[in-house]
């Protein structure tokens, strides 16, 4: 759950009536903080799905991905599909990427756009970002969990 504070400002008047005439005597200002408790939105992209992986020996180490910034093999980074020519996941999301075979989590900055969708992947993550989550030589992970965390995630 959600917490947020919200501050209210209430306006209490005292007045007195003679006769047709109203006259406000006293007026009192109060502030105070509610905590309000939000559900949090469901934030999973992908409950089970597919992930491979770039960077590693096919020539895109040092390219300039889709927010213009070149690709480091290393980072923690991602690409997303495209559906009508547009980011599945807007680029520059943060991602919690799971394994749910082995329950390693890995999170990454989506930086980048590919066409792998069309063969039965959603996400293209660096190769350093899915050594976090199994062995390279595997190529591909089935049984991912990918969620998207919320606005304003600053990485550590």
């Amino acid at each position: 759950m959600k917490k947020i504070i919200v501050t209210v400002v209430l306006l209490s008047s005292i007045s007195q009536k003679r006769g047709t005439e109203e006259k406000i005597v006293d007026q009192e200002v109060t502030e105070c903080n509610v905590v309000v408790e939000q559900e949090k939105k469901d934030s999973v992209l992908y409950k089970k799905t597919t992930v491979s992986y770039y960077g590693k020996g096919d020539g895109f180490h040092g390219k300039t991905m889709a927010n213009g910034k070149r690709f480091d093999r290393d980072k923690l980074t991602a690409a997303t599909g495209l559906k009508n020519g547009k980011p599945i996941i807007p680029l520059g999301s943060w991602v919690r990427v799971t394994n749910l075979n082995n329950g390693k989590s890995v999170i990454v900055q989506i930086t980048d756009t590919g066409g792998f969708k069309k063969h039965g992947r959603d996400l293209d993550l660096s190769a350093g970002a899915f050594k976090e989550l199994g062995k390279l030589d595997k190529g591909l992970l089935k049984n991912i969990k990918v969620e998207l965390l919320e606005d304003g995630y600053n990485k550590l």
